[in-house]
């Protein structure tokens, strides 16, 4: 498979990622709205303590989620545009950052979503592996890796995320 493949299929697996966190989200609402009816109709302060508290939880989740979801479709977009410039070492840079992001702010979520975060890593390597494989591209990838940095650090200011 070529280059070129490998990180159209990259980006497909983000799109993937971006459509299960939007899944995601949805769960976590409607979870949200069911636990505040529970909490309209209990009448015990232990409950509805319990209720809050698991309420909070959940908001949270969902922010996390929606912050992951804002900083993928930034990454998609600009890898997109990326890849169709045909500016490849910046593409695997990028997905090396983003990768790295990802790792960070979703595996304390939902675990289903580390598996394709260890797809996309794995894809990944692969494609800094053969990249940095030739000799003159070995500079060419570090000189990339600062403007994928740039890219992905408005991202995560755009979306909230965390490092």
């Amino acid at each position: 498979m070529s280059i070129k493949a490998k990180l159209l299929l990259s980006l497909a697996l983000l799109r993937e990622f971006h459509n299960k966190v939007e899944y995601y989200k949805s769960v976590v609402k409607r979870n949200v709205h069911i636990y505040k009816g529970y909490k309209m109709q209990s009448s015990d302060s232990g409950k509805v303590r319990a209720i809050e508290r698991e309420i909070a939880g959940l908001e949270n989740i969902y922010r996390q989620l929606d912050n992951i979801s804002i900083f993928l479709e930034y990454i998609i977009l600009r890898l997109e545009t990326l890849i169709t410039a045909n500016n490849v070492t910046v593409s695997i840079a990028m997905m090396r950052d983003v990768v790295k992001v990802l790792k960070n702010n979703t595996s304390k979520t939902i675990p289903i979503l580390t598996t394709l975060v260890d797809r996309l890593d794995e894809l990944t390597r692969t494609l800094v592996s053969e990249t940095q494989s030739s000799f003159q591209s070995k500079n060419v990838v570090n000189t990339a890796s600062l403007e994928a940095k740039k890219i992905v650090e408005e991202a995560k200011k755009v979306a909230g995320v965390q490092q």
